[in-house]
């Protein structure tokens, strides 16, 4: 059976069971539509019908559900004498694919597409399904697979995550599976056990499974600057085996370039050859928008152990803070019954944390960012999150609670050394606050 037969069969399935009454016949009309359920022709193309009556997914009228070739079809349309006649192209799509359904032979049914072709369905007997396999991901990857043991054409436009296959009898699937940027396949499992390494596996269904994907996130692949010099000083590369191959360079010091390392604790521990053509050790642990390389085990006597040495992300300045002209301006500050918090953000704007007691269970917090004009020394804003914090006895914290996002305004900084807030969603967002001193 066709992958896409066994979805629309799903998605039939769950419709069917939507559907909560029948038409009834008003005096001088034709007799309701009485054939229902799935049906099938020669070609194997699939046609569902199911009267829906009262429900907010769809009008009143028969869902008209078809699978023709590879196309996928889906809609409600009326009964108009003895057919039913209407677009059923799905909502999503452009166009029109108009069809007439009637009846034909003593079960039949016979779907003709205006202006196109006929086809003959007959009824189909679904069979009962006894085993029943699900196919996930974990971590950042997709997955598609067909029956049989070849996989025709991985549909890259369109990944599962997630999916289900059922089954009446044992069947043979081939199921694929590929990361996302930045992450890598690493094994099949069956059941929660390790099951296969390749990314492409066929495996005989016959009995109920759950098979997963495993992709890890690579955060460790690419060049790195060294921030002294402004230039590429490490190099690091996953390998078809799973291990990286890892080059740095010392400014002035040295160059280690046959390093290989492997993730291990959530580091990446590594091994080169020092200068004297000795064994040499470190590993490497990621920061924000860095790499901190620290060597755990030198016997070159210009690196002891435990040195450090730091690699920076192409990205890094812009988060450094150095020259962000927020800098005099932050500190503590505090309101009537408020305090805050301003700090710098990247190297431009200004990040503010505002806390106004409540009761002694209960505060409201607002953080913000936004960019800081040095000529003006403003700040606007358009990212605000308002949450109400609630406390235990104790004093910790027990919950939160999103009131609103996205919330805007301006702060506008003094000569004085206070800052005046305004906020545009409620009164309690107008204060004055002034610097803490003690």
């Amino acid at each position: 059976m066709k992958r896409w037969i066994c979805t629309a069969l799903a998605l039939l399935l769950a419709a069917s069971l939507a559907a909560c009454g029948k038409q009834e016949t008003p005096v001088g009309e034709p007799e309701p539509w009485s054939r229902e359920g799935y049906f099938t022709d020669e070609d194997g193309n699939l046609l569902s019908l199911t009267y829906f009556e009262n429900d907010e997914s769809f009008p009143d009228g028969w869902y008209v559900g078809a699978m023709l070739g590879e196309e996928m079809y889906g809609n409600t349309i009326p009964q108009e004498g003895d057919s039913l006649c209407g677009n059923i192209m799905p909502d999503y799509e452009t166009g029109e694919f108009v069809v007439t359904v009637s009846e034909e032979g003593e079960d039949g049914v016979l779907l003709t597409v205006e202006g196109g072709e006929t086809y003959h369905f007959k009824v189909y007997d679904v069979p009962e399904a006894t085993i029943f396999v699900s196919v996930n991901v974990d971590g950042r990857g997709n997955i598609d697979y067909a029956e049989g043991e070849e996989l025709p054409e991985v549909d890259y436009d369109r990944p599962y995550q997630s999916s289900q296959i059922n089954l009446a009898e044992p069947a043979a699937y081939t199921f694929f599976a590929w990361p996302d940027e930045g992450s890598y396949f690493i094994k099949w499992t069956k059941d929660g056990a390790d099951y296969s390494d390749e990314p492409q596996i066929t495996v005989l269904l016959d009995e109920s499974a759950d098979y997963v994907a495993v992709f890890e996130s690579d955060e460790y692949s690419g060049a790195y600057l060294d921030p002294d010099v402004g230039e590429e000083a490490l190099w690091i590369e996953r390998q078809d085996d799973g291990t990286y191959s890892v080059k740095l360079s010392i400014f002035r010091l040295t160059v280690l370039d046959d390093g290989v390392g492997r993730v291990e604790d959530d580091s990446l521990r590594f091994t080169a050859t020092d200068a004297n053509g000795n064994p040499i050790s470190g590993v490497i642990d990621r920061g924000f928008e860095e790499l901190i390389v620290t060597f755990t085990d030198s016997t070159w006597p210009l690196i002891e152990n435990g040195t450090t040495f730091t690699y920076e992300t192409e990205n890094a300045a812009f988060f450094r803070d150095d020259d962000n002209p927020v800098k005099p301006y932050t500190g503590e500050y505090r309101s009537d019954g408020a305090r805050a918090v301003v700090d710098t953000f990247g190297n431009t704007d200004a990040l503010f944390v505002v806390e106004r007691d409540g009761g002694a269970r209960e505060s409201s917090r607002w953080d913000f960012t936004g960019f800081f004009d040095p000529d003006t020394l403003t700040v606007a804003y358009s990212d605000c999150v308002l949450r109400t914090v609630a406390y235990g006895e104790d004093g910790e914290v027990t919950g939160e609670t999103v009131v609103y996002e996205n919330g805007t305004g301006s702060v506008q900084f003094r000569e004085d050394g206070t800052f005046a807030w305004h906020g545009d969603r409620s009164e309690q967002e107008n204060l004055v606050f002034e610097p803490i001193t003690d």
